[in-house]
């Protein structure tokens, strides 16, 4: 019996979600090990999600029972992956915490475009959480950080993150009814990667190894440790766990990336940012209350 077919209690279910949330906190860490070789986010973007891809084809052939299911879940993997690399070329020249932050704006995007596109309904503490995270976006932006010319074209891209993460929330929330986990994640991990290859061939001129052969084996540990590992274990667990446990777990990355910049990277605290955190923290807690959805980063 493989490991996701393994039934899991609610406690190990929930320490299981953490152990993945941790995996992918770590998304900026290698990313800025990767940054030193003089790779580009595009390299990081295909290999990140590439490696899973190709393990995950197997799960490929429910496209002929439920084709509509498995191409949107492919497009919300595209849209994901124009997010990532937004993410990946903002963590080339912003501050860890600043990236991590607007990702995590996330929620309010997704309140917003549910509510627009699919007529969710929202109640108090939803716009409770969104005033916060609101707060917590304008003090990360605020003035005890020097953001000005090009930085801000990089805070533009970062918020391409937390629209990709919005797409493939609202779609596998919402559209994507019968096909089951490992298959609609399958078609997730196509999309992300072929949005990758377009902008490694059509930005980079399509170089796909690098030098330096650490720099390949880092690539790799990307793939697996960041997004590999993570999106089966959230698989396994996140049924279980239901919605508002996977929420609140959701912490986990938030703070891990956090405290990779600060900590790993040696990146210097503001205040503004700490209080940043501090909201957009309050504001993924009180949501687990009335959860809008869960998302694979």
């Amino acid at each position: 019996m493989n490991i996701i077919s393994k039934p899991l209690s609610p406690l190990s279910a929930t320490l299981v979600l953490i152990t993945s949330m941790v995996g992918y906190g770590f998304n900026p860490l290698f990313t800025r090990w990767i940054y030193a070789y003089g790779l580009s986010p595009e390299i990081i973007v295909v290999y990140r999600y590439g490696i899973p891809a190709i393990v995950m084809l197997p799960f490929a052939g429910s496209v002929r029972v439920h084709f509509r299911e498995s191409l949107l879940s492919f497009a919300g993997g595209m849209s994901m992956g124009f997010g990532a690399l937004g993410y990946f070329k903002a963590l080339a020249v912003l501050p860890v915490s600043i990236c991590v932050l607007i990702f995590f704006t996330y929620p309010l995007f997704t309140m917003i475009f549910g509510r627009i596109l699919f007529g969710i309904q929202l109640h108090g503490v939803h716009f409770g959480s969104a005033l916060l995270i609101l707060c917590g976006c304008a003090l990360a932006l605020g003035p005890s950080r020097e953001i000005s010319g090009d930085l801000w074209i990089a805070v533009a891209w970062c918020f391409l993150a937390p629209l990709g993460v919005t797409t493939i929330i609202l779609i596998f929330s919402l559209r994507v009814k019968n096909l089951n986990l490992l298959s609609s994640t399958a078609f997730m991990l196509f999309g992300n990667t072929l949005t990758g290859i377009i902008a490694l061939v059509w930005l980079e001129g399509g170089i796909w190894v690098p030098e330096d052969p650490q720099a390949y084996w880092l690539l790799i540990g990307a793939g697996i440790i960041t997004a590999f590992i993570p999106h089966l274990l959230f698989i396994w667990a996140s049924p279980v766990a239901g919605p508002a446990k996977t929420a609140l777990c959701g912490s986990a990355e938030f703070l891990t990336s956090l405290f990779s910049g600060w900590f790993l990277l040696n990146e210097s605290i503001q205040w503004n940012e700490s209080a940043a955190a501090v909201l957009i923290l309050c504001a993924l807690i009180i949501s687990v209350r009335k959860p809008i959805g869960k998302h694979p980063s």
